[in-house]
């Protein structure tokens, strides 16, 4: 007898490249293919959804439009309730905490207020630039969602607990280097930069310019 499938939806935001990019050609494990039906896409589906995981989004979505989806998560990278709210993993490194918690989350109306299903840890190594460290996210989100997806449908979370603290919206100034400081202090601004949208730069002899670090290849 066939077995009917949990289907499951992992919702992006089209306008996240590195999101994207790695969930591209995702695939669940040959064990949970076998128990849930994925898709991943840019729009909410309108058939009913046993569990939604939205990553990537920066603008909060309404819970009205997912009215068809019986669970629904997303994930945020920081100890919470501290460190709600915008780029928890680029503030959390210039503040020099290179062991970020990631938390699976229930979707609520408040910001990032949910209940904490799983968590698990981003080491973010003293060699590790942007790109590695998007890597290691993507890692850690699919280790997130599939440990929830191998205890469904015995799942419950956990409420946070403690003050709730929020970080703010990074601007352009956001990313001025100050070339008169070294560039071993720098080097967390730099590598925590989505060089692709948001370069880093300086003004120097009445011009603006940018700059980027990369590394030998091994």
């Amino acid at each position: 007898m066939k077995i009917k499938k949990n289907k499951v939806q992992i919702l992006l935001d089209k306008n996240n490249d590195w999101m994207v990019k790695y969930f591209n050609d995702f695939k669940l494990s040959k064990d949970l293919n076998k128990k849930f039906d994925l898709n991943i896409s840019y729009e909410i589906e309108k058939e009913k959804i046993d569990l939604l995981f939205i990553l990537g989004f920066t603008k909060k979505i309404k819970l009205e439009k997912l009215k068809n989806c019986k669970n629904k998560f997303i994930i945020h990278e920081s100890d919470l309730p501290k460190g709600r709210g915008f780029s928890p993993v680029k503030n959390q490194i210039l503040k020099k905490n290179y062991k970020i918690k990631c938390c699976l989350i229930e979707c609520v109306d408040k910001i990032d207020g949910g209940d904490i299903y799983e968590y698990d840890y981003l080491v973010v190594g003293k060699n590790d630039l942007y790109d590695d460290i998007r890597l290691k996210q993507f890692k850690i989100s699919v280790k997130l969602i599939e440990k929830l997806l191998k205890k469904y449908p015995k799942i419950k979370g956990k409420k946070q607990i403690g003050k709730p603290t929020y970080y703010k919206r990074f601007n352009e100034k956001s990313d001025e280097i100050n070339i008169s400081k070294n560039i071993s202090s720098l080097f967390n601004l730099l590598r925590s930069t989505d060089y692709t949208k948001h370069q880093n730069y300086f003004f120097m002899n009445g011009k603006k310019y940018f700059i980027r670090i990369s590394k030998e290849k091994i």
